[in-house]
């Protein structure tokens, strides 16, 4: 017995662990407490030579019977290692193949995006139906040579000291539910090849969206008096609207503010110095910097007038996603925000 046992654990004269002695097997064919032992063992043990199951079969009948067999006694049974049995392989056909496509689709958008970063592209790919996360994005950027790299300039463009008045700071950056509700201003300096540029912009502090700009080479008051009418003509806030702005004198000096106040606007003023008490409007001038100006170097005022705004209407404001939207773009935010102000009920008062 114990002879017949020991050369069924040979085959082809490759040496097997010892194999319990013949009583013990004995009992356990006669219903021992192992589950699957003795009877339940797989009635193709001697026949398995013949069939040649290639190792991809033996896994799938060891996963096929593990929940009445041991993995490590279906393993045997199988003439399969565990090793082989749990490995998996690092990278399949089908995820080279993803990544592939999602290299392709990174590097487009970081041609078109320079300065996108990590929680951007992981935003476009998720909306691409890919299951992807922030690391793995990571890695395939940095891989390719996608990371961005920032350029900082700086140039004072705010002169508080003048004789108009000040206003309080109404706004303390707490960001509205509300479209139209608070507007906030700011300017900012651009180097041409030839000369340099102004840019003057107001934001809807809700959606985060550029509602009027102008782009002018002289800072005087026909700079942001040119936002303001163009924000005007897009949108008709209701009496209330808080205009926020920093204290230089393009928004202190009088044909501004009576402007402002002749639509019903309610005026505020950051505090001395204090470009936080501005920061969405600061954000904004900082992104257009690094995605945009810093990337076209522009040669003239031309030139800077026809590209920038496509980068603010096409890019910015219809594609660039924003992680306080909930990573979507700021015409996408308001088109949600419009469409739950009509699901909501009526309610007389």
């Amino acid at each position: 017995m114990e002879e017949g046992a020991a050369g069924r654990c040979r085959r082809g004269g490759r040496h097997r662990r010892p194999v319990r002695s013949g009583a013990a097997r004995g009992s356990a064919d006669q219903g021992g407490d192992h589950p699957g032992a003795g009877a339940g063992d797989p009635p193709f043990k001697k026949s398995l030579g013949e069939l040649k199951p290639t190792i991809r079969e033996r896994k799938q009948c060891v996963r096929e019977h593990r929940q009445t067999l041991p993995v490590q006694k279906a393993c045997a049974v199988m003439e399969l290692s565990r090793s082989t049995f749990y490995y998996r392989p690092q990278k399949s056909e089908a995820k080279q193949e993803e990544e592939l496509r999602m290299v392709a689709k990174l590097k487009a958008w970081a041609k078109a995006f320079p300065e996108n970063g990590i929680r951007r592209m992981t935003a476009d790919l998720k909306g691409e139906g890919f299951r992807v996360n922030r690391k793995r994005v990571y890695r395939l950027m940095a891989e390719h040579a996608l990371l961005c790299k920032v350029k900082k300039r700086y140039v004072v463009t705010t002169d508080s000291q003048h004789g108009y008045g000040y206003y309080p700071n109404l706004y303390e950056n707490k960001i509205p539910d509300l479209l139209d509700r608070v507007w906030v201003a700011d300017i900012t300096y651009v180097r041409l090849r030839k000369g340099h540029a102004f840019v003057a912009v107001i934001l809807d502090a809700c959606s985060r969206r550029v509602v009027g700009y102008e782009i002018s080479d002289a800072l005087d008051a026909s700079l942001s008096l040119g936002a303001l009418h163009c924000a005007l003509a897009l949108r008709v806030p209701a009496a209330g609207c808080i205009h926020h702005s920093d204290r230089g004198v393009q928004y202190a000096c009088t044909a501004y503010t009576d402007l402002l106040a002749a639509h019903g606007f309610r005026i505020s003023m950051s505090r001395k110095a204090n470009p936080w008490d501005n920061a969405q409007a600061e954000a904004f001038m900082a992104t257009l910097k690094k995605e945009e100006v810093y990337l076209s170097d522009y040669e003239t005022l031309e030139e800077a007038r026809e590209r920038l705004p496509y980068f603010i209407d096409q890019v910015y404001n219809r594609r660039r996603r924003h992680s306080a939207l909930g990573y979507l773009s700021p015409v996408a935010f308001e088109l949600k925000q419009n469409q739950e102000a009509q699901a909501r009920p009526y309610v007389l008062t």
